[in-house]
C-alpha cells in the first residue's frame, strides 16, 4: 500500500504555522536577550567604576589636602587631577614625607576614557620638572596637569572605558577635607535604540595633617 503524501493545502498550512511559531519564538525570546544584554552591560560598567573609585579613594587618601590639585573641565578639557602621595617612611625629624611622583587622573572626552599615570621628572612630557620636595606637598599648575595629562607615557593605564562624566570636586570641611567623586558611563545596548547608563558618586574625606 502506497503512504499518501502532503498536498499542496497541507504544505503551506504547516509552513505558515511554523513561520507563525517562530516569529511568535522570535518575539518572546528576543526581548529577553536585550534584557540580559542590558543587564550585563550595566554590571560591566559598575565594576569598572568601582574600581576606578577604588584606587582613586586610595590614592586620596594617601596624600594630604594641600598635595591634592584639581582642574575641572574646561574648552573641551577633561576633569585632570593629581595627588602627591606620601612617603611610607618618615623624615629624620619624624615628620610626614613626600615621593618624588605624582598620581595623576584624567578624562580623555574623544575616547571616553578615564585614565590613570604615575608622573616623575623625566619622563614625558620633555623638559617639564617640577619642585619635587620630600619636606612638602607639591600642588602643580592647572598647565602642567593638562599637560602631564596629554603626553603620551608606557605607564598610562586606562581604568574605565564608556566615561560619559568624571567630576572631582572638594568640600573644605573643619578638621580635615571631603571630595565628593562623580562618574557617569554608557554603552549602546545591542539591537535597542537606547544605551545603558550608570552613575555612581562617592565621598572620600583626607584628614588634616597641618
Amino acid at each position: 500500500m502506497k503512504s499518501r503524501g502532503f498536498t499542496l493545502a497541507e504544505l503551506t498550512i504547516t509552513i505558515a504555522m511554523m513561520f507563525l511559531l517562530g516569529t511568535c519564538i522570535f518575539w518572546v525570546i528576543m526581548p529577553s536577550f536585550r534584557i540580559a544584554a542590558e543587564g550585563q552591560i550595566r554590571t560591566e560598567l559598575q565594576q569598572q567604576g568601582e574600581l576606578a573609585f577604588q584606587q582613586l579613594g586610595t590614592d586620596l587618601q594617601g596624600s594630604v589636602p594641600t598635595g591634592v590639585s584639581l582642574a575641572l573641565p574646561s574648552g573641551g578639557q577633561g576633569m585632570v587631577l593629581s595627588t602627591h602621595p606620601l612617603s611610607p617612611i618618615m623624615g629624620t625629624s619624624g615628620l610626614l614625607s613626600f615621593e618624588a611622583r605624582l598620581f595623576v587622573w584624567s578624562h580623555d572626552l574623544s575616547k571616553k576614557q578615564l585614565f590613570r599615570r604615575p608622573f616623575q621628572n623625566g619622563d614625558p612630557p620633555s623638559g617639564l620638572i617640577l619642585p619635587f620636595d620630600s619636606t612638602q606637598s607639591l600642588r602643580p599648575s592647572t598647565a602642567n596637569l593638562i599637560s602631564i595629562a596629554g603626553a603620551s607615557s608606557p605607564r598610562t593605564k586606562s581604568y574605565a572605558m564608556s566615561v560619559d562624566t568624571f567630576l572631582v570636586e572638594r568640600e573644605t570641611t573643619t578638621g580635615g577635607e571631603v571630595y565628593a567623586l562623580r562618574i557617569v558611563l554608557s554603552k549602546v545596548i545591542p539591537g535597542k535604540k537606547a544605551s545603558a547608563v550608570v552613575e555612581l558618586f562617592r565621598k572620600v574625606m583626607l584628614r588634616n595633617h597641618y
